[in-house]
């Protein structure tokens, strides 16, 4: 059983259900729309998530692979544990997690102004400082204070993973996703 978190209207799901027709895929994501897309147009099983990890029901040892795109690259540093603890538990042993993260390409970026991440002035100032001083940058966007922009050097995210002792990295490449997404894979031991 597969897992794509948040799946949005399939993006990535698209290429996983057509890589692997028989495979038993659940889709995931705060909008209801989306999911409801991915199950009726790519056989998905549905699961509408939840903004807190403890109330997203994910079976412990159900899943061969999580795919999570763009979820992390949205959460305060205290929720990436939440949701680090909740796709260790869902994994399988020698299941695969495989997340992105927005690191030194991101930073560049919203340094830079090149892209628009949605956060500015200060905000935006005090996660360029974080980053740069810890490894981990958080600004909350104007119109939410629990979802916003999140910049991780590669180092930070690193020491995260190492706090879940099942966790093996298997699989660390920059901007390997949308050009602005670094992608880490970890792979669950016994």
């Amino acid at each position: 059983m597969w897992a794509s978190r948040p799946c949005g209207h399939g993006r990535v799901l698209r290429y996983l259900r057509e890589a692997f027709p028989n495979a038993d895929i659940t889709a995931c994501d705060l909008r209801r729309d989306a999911v409801d897309y991915c199950a009726k147009t790519f056989g998905a099983r549905p699961l509408y998530s939840d903004e807190d990890a403890a109330n997203i029901a994910l079976a412990p040892n159900s899943f061969d692979l999580i795919w999570v795109g763009s979820l992390l690259t949205h959460l305060r540093a205290d929720r990436w544990l939440d949701f680090l603890s909740l796709f260790q538990s869902a994994l399988r042993s020698g299941g695969l997690l495989i997340f992105s993260a927005h690191g030194r390409e991101a930073f560049r970026r919203t340094a830079k102004e090149t892209f628009d991440y949605g956060v500015g002035g200060p905000a935006k100032a005090a996660m360029l400082f974080g980053y740069e001083r810890f490894g981990f940058g958080y600004a909350d966007y104007v119109t939410s204070k629990t979802c916003g922009h999140s910049l991780t050097r590669p180092d930070w995210v690193l020491q995260e993973i190492a706090k879940f002792p099942q966790f093996r990295v298997v699989h660390f490449a920059e901007t390997a996703w949308d050009n602005h997404h670094d992608i880490y894979a970890c792979r669950k031991e016994a």
